[in-house]
């Protein structure tokens, strides 16, 4: 058996102690590392969070003024806007109507140089056009109707021509009814 003396419990307690002191210090260093770490860490995400706030402060300011700038123009826009579509409404109601001051420029136009007068003239909104006419003789009646055939032939500004009744009057003149219709396209083309 070992006696006292041989049985030496100082220098086990110290040989656990140097282990203490040695985990102590690497836990030690560990710590003063993971302790910088967290502070570089903190000062980072500090910095950017005040780096997008003052960002994000930024782009609000600047939303504010746009959304200020487009309210004042609202007004603008919407009666803009509204003109824009009378517009193109009345253009097409235009389009699709009869030119009637070049048609009836035209007719009277060709009617001054016969020896007719117009005692009646009727346009319905599909171009057709119904006309009372005097003349002092049958003849003018006739060659009012050939030049207006022969207007078609070479213009080709009005089509299906019919005479549709000469009355001889009292007085010795005589009336025709004459009825013929336009051709939108060569009137809308002027």
């Amino acid at each position: 058996m070992k006696s006292i003396r041989q049985i030496n419990l100082a220098k086990s307690a110290y040989r656990a102690s140097e282990k203490v002191r040695k985990i102590g210090k690497i836990l030690t260093i560990i710590s003063f590392l993971v302790l910088g770490l967290f502070l570089i860490l903190y000062t980072a995400s500090f910095s950017l969070i005040s780096y997008l706030s003052v960002k994000y402060n930024r782009t609000q300011n600047n939303i504010n003024e746009l959304t200020n700038a487009i309210n004042e123009k609202k007004v603008l826009e919407a009666i803009k806007t509204a003109s824009f579509k009378k517009l193109n409404t009345i253009d097409k109601i235009m389009a699709a109507q009869l030119p009637y001051q070049l048609l009836f420029k035209d007719i009277f136009d060709f009617i001054a140089s016969t020896p007719i007068e117009v005692k009646n003239l009727n346009l319905d909104e599909n171009g057709t056009i119904s006309m009372v006419m005097i003349a002092s003789t049958s003849a003018a009646l006739d060659e009012f109707v050939e030049s207006l055939i022969a207007k078609d032939e070479l213009e080709d500004k009005y089509k299906n021509i019919n005479a549709t009744s000469i009355v001889r009057e009292s007085e010795g003149a005589y009336n025709m009814g004459i009825t013929f219709i336009t051709n939108r396209k060569k009137f809308n083309e002027e």
